[in-house]
């Protein structure tokens, strides 16, 4: 039960309850004037009988004006009736038939019994129902008092536990796996919290996953330099042409480890938000074209060739930031050189796709090799990542990251899959133009 439908039981049953108490009490308050009245009339009967004995002190009875049926005997015989033509023989079953009170009166001649007869459990009736006034509004008042102690309880419970969790939260505590049960506010709340923990818990995996990349990327190259550094100040580099070696070794190094600390600073400026993304309306035909004429040559020099299949409109205009989009078309291509074989085929493909209903530019860059396994392509757009897990090649394994952080500026995202024997990268861009004018 959610919350807002506990709260609407307490505080209809503090509002109902007592009404329907209430009207319950009244009820049987008023089916009580049975009782009253019955008791009324055998203290009235009782008293005037009594006083007529006391005065006439006979055997002799006048007609009594009474509304109930009474019978008066004198030492066991029957001397009055207020039914007519009563037979003594007949008094054990009426008797039998309703309901009695009697009383005991004695005076000098004998001793008098007076009975009063009522229909069948009339009495008893209204005494059960005098019973039955107090019981009922009491169970009711129970109840409530029970459901709403039930329902604070519960809702202390969970706002308690809450309040455990986010201080366990708050001191930094990550490891903690609370659960929550129910399906009321409270709980999503609780799974709230449960998504923000991890959240937390994978950066803080990250962060340290990014420092642990730092120090290995960085430290790879700087220990070289240092070694042949060191190397040349001990003179054990002997020759001019040794000493050549090394310090064509410390400029290649040196160049290696520039170009990981200028993309680790690209890395935590896309990460930090600290990168100014100066998005434009402009023509991306026109800008593919000229990128694509310019990295062909790259490709090209690499050993391998090159190929574009463009399927956007003429007339398509995309608000992106072209620096930023160049860095990501730029990594794309050059993982598909770095990890394709000699004389293949990088393709680059781009067309207008629909997701959600919205329209979505898609670049696509392909290129053949050897298929992922599966730990492999959940891994791929992961910091310091690397396919070949190797630490001595070129980069930080930072290109697909900054990728899908290019495409996350763009509102887009970045996809992998692997199909007829090729890798196949995606870069989708949200697309401002109406897709009646599209497509």
């Amino acid at each position: 039960m959610n919350l807002k439908r506990q709260i609407i039981l307490l505080i209809a049953g503090i509002l109902i309850i007592p009404l329907v108490s209430i009207g319950i009490v009244f009820t049987i308050l008023m089916s009580n004037e049975t009782a009253e009245g019955l008791a009324f009339e055998y203290r009235h009967d009782s008293h005037l009988i009594q006083g007529w004995l006391d005065g006439e002190r006979s055997a002799d009875f006048p007609t009594i004006k009474t509304d109930q049926d009474i019978f008066i005997e004198l030492d066991g015989r029957l001397v009055f009736s207020s039914i007519e033509g009563l037979e003594p023989a007949q008094m054990a079953q009426i008797l039998a038939d309703h309901d009695v009170l009697s009383s005991l009166y004695r005076v000098a001649n004998g001793e008098y019994r007076i009975y009063h007869l009522y229909p069948a459990q009339s009495w008893q009736i209204a005494t059960n129902n005098s019973k039955f006034a107090l019981l009922v509004p009491t169970t009711l008042i129970l109840f409530i008092a029970s459901m709403a102690g039930w329902i604070l309880r519960s809702m202390h419970l969970k706002v308690r536990q809450l309040v455990t969790t986010t201080q366990t939260i708050a001191r930094g505590d990550l490891s903690q796996n609370p659960t929550f049960e129910g399906k009321d506010e409270f709980y999503l709340l609780g799974e709230s919290l449960e998504s923000m923990r991890q959240q937390l818990k994978n950066d803080q995996d990250n962060r340290t996953r990014l420092l642990m990349g730092i120090s290995h990327d960085l430290k790879t190259p700087l220990a070289s330099i240092i070694g042949y550094v060191q190397a040349i100040q001990d003179g054990l580099a002997k020759t001019d042409a040794t000493r050549a070696k090394y310090i064509d070794i410390i400029a290649v190094k040196s160049e290696l480890l520039d170009s990981r600390i200028r993309a680790l600073i690209e890395f935590v400026k896309l990460e930090t938000s600290q990168w100014q993304v100066n998005k434009k309306n402009q023509d991306l035909n026109a800008y593919i074209e000229t990128w694509f004429a310019e990295l062909s040559n790259d490709i090209e020099v690499s050993g391998r060739f090159s190929a574009l299949s463009n399927g956007l409109p003429s007339n398509l205009a995309l608000n992106f930031d072209s620096e930023l989009l160049r860095r990501g078309l730029d990594n794309l291509v050059s993982n598909a050189i770095k990890y394709s074989p000699l004389e293949s085929t990088v393709y680059l493909a781009i067309h207008l796709v629909s997701h959600n209903g919205d329209p979505e530019v898609q670049l696509q860059v392909k290129n053949t090799g050897m298929p992922y396994s599966t730990g492999q392509q959940k891994s791929l757009f992961q910091a310091f990542y690397r396919a070949d897990n190797g630490r001595n090649k070129d980069g930080m394994g930072l290109g697909l990251t900054v990728v899908e952080k290019v495409a996350q500026l763009h509102g887009g995202r970045a996809h992998y899959q692997y199909l007829d024997e090729q890798h196949v990268f995606s870069l989708t861009l949200a697309c401002l133009t109406p897709p009646a004018t599209i497509f």
